[in-house]
């Protein structure tokens, strides 16, 4: 197999002279070693690794791309779902937790199709779901499963590998959840209330498990449900005094704000990855796509910090894919 030196050096939109500077390998070592005509020794290796954040055997061609979402990934993470979603091991919490909640957000977002208990279910997950592979620690683990199928894991790690995946996957799943389907007033809560009522919860936690009378614990309570009288009564007449009405304005606005943005960035998107081949395009990564962003001018360093760049790309890229596909 080819090494990959040529293919992270083009990824970083570097010529051989470039990547010579930046790492003290002589420009014709480069055109040597991207051709196979000599091969690095360890020290070139590990310099080159280094520099492109990646391992020795991976550079080297030995390895897969285990950060990389293909289709082994999504058949990988379809078995993963079909078995949460069909076969919910009891012994595993958050397994069943996965299970209930693809179906919550099936019903919140009132999808009616439901995964066939008979078939791979690929195009399925990949069609609704397929925010579970977004910035997800998951994709090495479920690559490595993927691109070791002949391998024989012990039942132990077997174990390790379901329990990870579930919590994974219901953390993704409830988020998505929360920041789909939150109603406007339950929003104005969590911004406005959610932290202070948790933090009165935590002080009555503390002081109960050390009271030591009665009288103190009743104090302690009657004190407790003060406060959360207190809140509950703020809470209502800020509905009806106009801080609810002020609060989803100025939401709203930043939300126009925001999609008149990621629409100006896909765009950007599309138009610079449009000169791209597909191969280059299938190993670009999210941060290269930002990186080429900054380069062409499209976004300041603020609206970096400001705007969920990660996820604009992420569709961006999906978008391309899907039109590939279907080409």
């Amino acid at each position: 197999m080819n090494n990959r030196i040529k293919q992270e050096r083009i990824s970083k939109g570097l010529t051989q002279a470039e990547l010579a500077k930046k790492t003290g390998i002589s420009k014709q070592s480069i055109s040597y070693y991207e051709i196979g005509k000599r091969q690095p020794k360890i020290e070139a290796w590990q310099k080159l690794a280094n520099f492109f954040g990646v391992s020795i055997p991976y550079l080297q061609g030995l390895e897969p791309n285990y950060e990389e979402i293909t289709v082994k990934t999504w058949q990988e993470l379809a078995n993963v779902l079909n078995g949460f979603y069909f076969s919910p091991n009891g012994g595993i919490e958050a397994s069943n937790q996965v299970r209930d909640y693809i179906n919550k957000y099936l019903n919140l977002a009132n999808i009616k199709e439901k995964p066939k208990k008979d078939s791979n279910n690929v195009g399925y997950w990949h069609k609704y779901f397929s925010f579970l592979l977004f910035d997800n620690p998951a994709v090495s683990k479920l690559n490595y499963k993927a691109y070791n199928k002949n391998k024989d894991f012990s039942k132990q790690v077997e174990s390790r590998y379901k329990t990870f995946m579930s919590n994974v996957m219901f953390d993704k799943l409830s988020r998505e959840i929360s920041s789909k389907f939150t109603t406007d007033i339950g929003e104005f809560y969590e911004y406005e209330y959610h932290r202070k009522i948790f933090n009165v919860t935590e002080t009555l936690n503390r002081k109960i498990r050390f009271t030591k009378s009665k009288d103190a614990a009743k104090n302690t309570l009657y004190k407790y449900f003060d406060e959360l009288n207190s809140y509950r009564d703020k809470f209502l007449n800020d509905l009806n005094n106009g801080k609810f009405d002020k609060f989803i304005l100025k939401r709203n606005e930043m939300l126009a704000e925001e999609k008149s943005f990621n629409n100006k960035i896909k765009e950007d998107i599309i138009k610079i990855l449009s000169k791209f081949s597909q191969e280059k395009l299938d190993k670009l990564r999210i941060d290269d796509v930002v990186d080429l962003l900054k380069e062409e001018g499209c976004i300041t360093e603020e609206q970096e910090e400001i705007f969920d760049l990660d996820r604009v790309v992420y569709d961006a890229l999906l978008e391309m894919k899907d039109k590939s596909d279907t080409v």
